[in-house]
């Protein structure tokens, strides 16, 4: 993040693969506000020190100086249109069928 962006929070990824030096668990996630009031997040690599912004959401509201949460609709789990079939049970003893 550049020089005017503050960061308010960071995390470590376990298992995060670094794509430049390859090492594991080295990759920590920094979220942070830049000077455009943007919600900014990007992952960093504290061995060989690669950085790739990749997330930007949007503006900070200044009123209570938090970012609006982008949410999400649920989906409905649609099952696949199934005819129903009958099933008869036969006795092995019964010989009048």
């Amino acid at each position: 993040m550049a020089d005017t962006t503050t960061i308010l929070k960071k995390q470590f990824i376990a298992g995060a693969v670094c794509p430049d030096c390859r090492e594991v668990d080295r990759i920590v996630v920094e979220t942070g506000v830049n000077a455009a009031s943007r919600e900014v997040s990007r992952r960093r690599c504290v061995v060989c020190g690669f950085a790739d912004l990749f997330a930007e959401v949007e503006p900070v509201n200044s009123a209570s100086g938090q970012a609006s949460v982008p949410r999400g609709r649920p989906e409905r789990i649609r099952s696949p249109s199934v005819k129903s079939v009958q099933v008869r049970i036969l006795d092995p003893k019964d010989t009048s069928l």
